[in-house]
């Protein structure tokens, strides 16, 4: 058990903010084998794609499609990123937001 939490944790890391790793990793020690299987099925977005996109495709919103933030993904398609001004704050607070979509995907399996 501890091995599969370990390499999870290994494989993922950079997929989650540090604070939120060392809650994560507190809350694997205490799992138990079956729900480490579980979580190893949870889809978790990559944040340098969520870069990319937002740098390529910022003003179509497609970065936020990527995180499934529809609302806020068809406003950007609508106004072009409100003239490209949501697209430049997303593109220095994207990663973060892959981050946290990451940890809150986690969260209930753990």
């Amino acid at each position: 058990m501890e091995t599969a939490c370990s390499a999870w944790l290994a494989a993922n890391s950079g997929k989650f903010n540090p604070n939120e790793l060392a809650i994560i990793r507190q809350k694997l020690e205490k799992m138990d084998a079956d729900k480490a299987v579980v979580l190893s099925s949870v889809e978790l977005k990559d944040p340098m794609t969520g870069l990319l996109l937002c740098l390529f495709g910022g003003f179509m919103g497609i970065h936020r499609f990527y995180i499934k933030d529809t609302g806020m993904a068809v406003l950007e398609l609508l106004t072009c990123g409100l003239c490209g001004i949501l697209c430049l704050i997303d593109l220095f607070m994207i990663m973060g937001k892959v981050r946290k979509f990451n940890y809150t995907a986690v969260l209930p399996f753990l």
